[in-house]
């Protein structure tokens, strides 16, 4: 599983405090990230981050942008789980934004 941290300003907390949530990534596709991240009304648009260690040294990588909650259904059950779901930023949609960015 994928260790990811929430950061936002939750509707739950003190006004203009900023929160960070450890949680996991439970899947992850190349359009959302489903995850079980500690969230509340106005989460939406949080920065979803990812600690990387891949280069030697640890760095901290923004990978998606908390979107809200979604239904996901387990494959072969009943089964259906209320998750939080973050809009995945993927190297096409990196590219995107800095192109409205640099205009």
């Amino acid at each position: 599983m994928i260790l990811l941290y929430n950061t936002g300003f939750p509707s739950d907390k003190a006004p203009n405090s900023l929160w960070i949530s450890e949680c996991h990534a439970l899947k992850v596709t190349s359009g959302l990230i489903w995850n079980d991240c500690d969230a509340a009304r106005g989460s939406s648009g949080s920065g979803v981050l990812l600690k990387d260690s891949s280069s030697g040294s640890t760095r901290t990588v923004v990978v998606g942008v908390l979107s809200g909650e979604r239904t996901l259904r387990i494959r072969g059950s009943s089964k259906k789980l209320l998750l939080n779901v973050a809009v995945h930023l993927t190297g096409t949609r990196l590219s995107l934004i800095n192109d409205w960015t640099s205009e």
